[in-house]
């Protein structure tokens, strides 16, 4: 008996799986408009006076870093910016430099089977990055992109050349 229903379960599950199709004449094809994507952080922190340690909160206690970027992907082509803002002031310890809102990075890639392109600001590492490592580490105020170009060559999947 078990197995009869165990077997009309399965019978049943599948009409509905091919139930839900619709006939290809139907399906109205969409146009791709490519897609946006991307993402905000905000490290932010509120000074206070410690009496014990004899430290003085600095005139404007409450400090903030942010940073917002923006891709946007269409078929093979990317474009990305990204825009820091260190409002009123940066955290304590960063470079006083950092005091306002602008673009930090930008960069525009195509990219295919056998090409990868880019220019603007990129991050590339060879290896375990000893020879060469550019990285973004926002909480430590690291961020050193390279400014320039990059054309990576893949003729084959065993080879691969890279050009900055």
């Amino acid at each position: 008996m078990m197995k009869k229903i165990i077997f009309g379960f399965c019978l049943l599950s599948t009409i509905f799986v091919f139930s839900q199709e619709e006939p290809k004449a139907e399906v109205e094809e969409k146009k791709d408009y490519g897609k946006v994507f991307g993402g905000f952080e905000s490290n932010a922190q509120w000074y206070l006076n410690d009496k014990k340690m004899g430290t003085v909160h600095p005139e404007d206690p409450v400090r903030s870093n942010s940073y917002l970027f923006v891709n946007y992907n269409y078929k093979n082509w990317t474009a990305g910016v990204q825009v820091e803002a260190y409002e009123s002031n940066a955290l304590l310890n960063y470079n006083p430099k950092y005091n306002e809102t602008n673009i930090g990075t930008y960069f525009l890639n195509y990219k295919n089977e056998m090409l990868d392109i880019t220019a603007g600001y990129f991050y590339e590492q060879f290896g375990s990055g000893l020879l060469l490592r550019s990285w973004e580490d926002r909480a430590l105020g690291i961020n050193n992109a390279i400014r320039g170009g990059k054309i990576n060559f893949r003729p084959t999947d065993y080879l691969n050349f890279t050009a900055l």
